[in-house]
């Protein structure tokens, strides 16, 4: 089936970024880091509203750091959505503080707000320090994504009525020329990511007032972002070269699941268009999306196809394990990440995506070549396995046609 899907995947070092086109409509999906923006998105976006394009929908999965500060930089650059300075976003979908599953108080005590002050000043140091950008640029970074969404009067949310973008709520939404099945987060998954900001606010005071005071979101998104990188740092071990063998790869332990909260609320969703399926999944974890991928094949018997998969969490093996990968039956899979913090993709994620294929041609898009990518196209000469792997061109975007 002939269709005119591109998808474009930046440079985000170990972060996502994804602009989804066909027709004309355009769906970006995160932003990565600091200089995905402005090296990348940033040119690419203005040379569509040069051509009177726009954003349809905006999906910031989740706010770790290598998904939403260069979504931050491109809102806090567009300014409002009515008068926008860069480009017309139809809709953002993005769960922060305010989308959380409790109740909230109306009123905080100045002490409590000099503590959520100390926790946003943190963060930013935070961001200042791991991202490769002077002081006085990232300083820029005043306000959450979520409150500059509220600023800018961005449709937020509006599919999930203002609500979180939740699959108790709904899970199909529908767009003029799209439709998204959402497969991830849900209330457990979102009380999950409540309680770690509780916890880290529990830190600092007994009973803390919570309160819709846009001082939350701030605090919220930046409190979290410093401790959002380190849950993983322990749980990839490099395998020694000498047991760099396929048997010992596809043997790997199984059962190993992330258990970063951030990760667990991230937005994963099926899209559908023009008669392709592609699933898109964040850095969710694979226990929901399993749960949620078994359901719909109960409607048949055979593998779910998709036209495309982008893998979870830039190929942890945490979150992809084989009974997800039998679930499914792709020829295009998208890795994005260049291995610069925890040795993503892991080599037993690409060893079992390669084994899952049965011997079907197929295709892994890594959007840098890393040390282990490397090593698996050595392993698939050696073993004759039906499986290139694809790297950007020249101007360092990977662009796919569907």
């Amino acid at each position: 089936m002939n269709s005119n899907i591109q998808i474009e995947v930046f440079p985000a070092s170990e972060g996502d970024a994804f602009l989804l086109s066909f027709d004309e409509t355009h769906i970006l999906i995160d932003v990565g880091v600091y200089n995905t923006y402005h090296n990348f998105v940033k040119a690419r976006i203005e040379s569509l509203a040069k051509d009177l394009g726009k954003i349809d929908l905006m999906v910031v999965t989740h706010i770790d750091q290598d998904h939403i500060e260069g979504a931050i930089e491109l809102i806090t650059e567009n300014g409002s959505s009515t008068e926008p300075s860069l480009i017309q976003i139809d809709q953002v979908w993005h769960n922060s503080y305010r989308h959380l599953q409790f109740s909230k108080e109306d009123q905080l005590k100045e002490a409590e707000k000099e503590i959520l002050r100390e926790i946003i000043s943190n963060g930013k140091k935070h961001i200042k320090q791991t991202s490769n950008e002077s002081q006085e640029i990232s300083a820029k970074q005043g306000s959450s994504l979520a409150s500059l969404l509220l600023a800018g009067r961005y449709s937020w949310n509006s599919s999930f009525q203002g609500e979180a973008i939740n699959l108790d709520s709904f899970d199909n939404v529908s767009f003029p020329n799209f439709s998204l099945r959402l497969l991830s987060p849900d209330t457990s998954k979102l009380e999950r990511l409540f309680k770690k900001w509780e916890k880290e606010l529990l830190k600092k005071k007994y009973n803390f007032t919570f309160s819709k005071d846009k001082i939350f979101d701030d605090a919220f998104e930046f409190g979290l972002l410093m401790g959002s990188s380190t849950e993983e740092k322990e749980s990839h071990k490099q395998i020694s070269r000498e047991k760099i063998q396929w048997d010992v790869l596809l043997s790997e332990d199984d059962e190993k699941n992330d258990k970063s909260p951030t990760n667990g609320s991230s937005i994963a969703f099926i899209i559908e268009a023009q008669k392709k399926k592609m699933l898109f999944l964040g850095d969710a974890h694979q226990d929901i999306v399993i749960k949620q991928l078994e359901n719909i094949k109960e409607e048949s018997e055979d593998r779910i196809y998709f036209d495309l998969v982008k893998i979870s969490h830039h190929g942890s093996s945490n979150n992809t394990n084989t009974k997800l990968l039998n679930l499914i039956d792709c020829p295009k899979f998208i890795i994005s990440t260049d291995g610069s913090k925890h040795g993503h993709p892991d080599l037993s994620t690409l060893a079992k995506i390669i084994q899952n294929s049965r011997g079907n041609e197929i295709k892994i898009y890594c959007n840098y070549l890393t040390q282990n990518s490397k090593i698996v196209e050595d392993l698939i000469e050696k073993n004759n396995n039906n499986c290139t792997i694809v790297y950007p061109s020249e101007d360092g975007v990977l662009k796919i046609e569907v």
